[in-house]
């Protein structure tokens, strides 16, 4: 009997500690998979805040030339298993009273694809897209006011597609400069921009904000429409800066 008294203290004392030793190397996989997960996703929003940054100053230097009449400007940019692109996605038109369509352009926007969501240059302005939503980070080179209404459209022009992991050179020419209609008269302005959806609902919120009327929008279809009566010696402009966009 005693033999066998030692015999199971022993099997238990084994057994014990294969049970002990399981739930050690359990507990280290479940960190490791989750450390690694969280890892990942901590890179991944890196590359987008990466990108968000890369974007300030592509819209800064395009200001440069649609603003301050630079001849061109050069931005690098540092791709890092991430997506830039053009994509012919925009549509403006301006309607001004009396005159009808004014203007209407089609706009190639300039998209940096990362795992967790789009940055987007798009009419003279950034977006930061994530699924259904976007923010609109800086507001685009207009102006709304009941004496003064101006717009300015940023019209990019460009074909590429480049991924990977590598260091690029985004270049940026100014190809023309129009203005397509100015008057002193206060003309009513309906200005239309067809474009996603999720930019769509921030240029609403824009137009809103500046007292502007949406009701005849169509979100839904990426349909903003907003109109404008501003007072009767109002000045009006509609402008265009057309700019050459390219890599190397």
């Amino acid at each position: 009997m005693k033999h066998n008294k030692k015999y199971n203290r022993g099997q238990s004392e084994v057994l014990g500690f294969i049970f002990i030793f399981s739930i050690v190397i359990l507990s280290v996989g479940l960190i490791t998979v989750s450390g690694a997960g969280n890892l990942e996703g901590l890179q991944e929003t890196a590359k987008t805040d990466n990108a968000e940054n890369a974007f300030v100053v592509v819209s800064a230097n395009l200001k440069e030339i649609h603003k301050y009449n630079a001849p061109s400007r050069e931005t690098e940019l540092q791709l890092s298993e991430t997506q830039l692109q053009t994509e012919n996605t925009t549509t403006i038109r301006v309607n001004v009273q009396g005159e009808g369509t004014v203007q209407e352009t089609e706009i190639d926007t300039i998209t940096y694809q990362t795992e967790r969501g789009d940055i987007s240059y798009d009419i003279g302005t950034t977006f930061r897209e994530h699924e259904e939503n976007a923010i609109m980070s800086d507001k685009p080179p207009f102006k709304l006011s009941d004496d003064h209404i101006m717009i300015h459209t940023v019209n990019t022009n460009g074909n590429f597609n480049i991924g990977g992991s590598s260091n690029i050179l985004l270049i940026s020419e100014k190809r023309s400069d129009t203005l397509h209609h100015m008057d002193n008269s206060g003309s009513d302005v309906e200005v239309e921009i067809e474009t996603s959806q999720q930019r769509a609902e921030e240029w609403e919120n824009y137009f809103d904000e500046n007292n502007a009327n949406t009701d005849s929008s169509d979100i839904d279809d990426g349909i903003v429409r907003a109109e404008m009566s501003p007072n009767n010696d109002a000045t009006v402009i509609v402008r265009e800066t057309s700019i050459d966009v390219s890599i190397n």
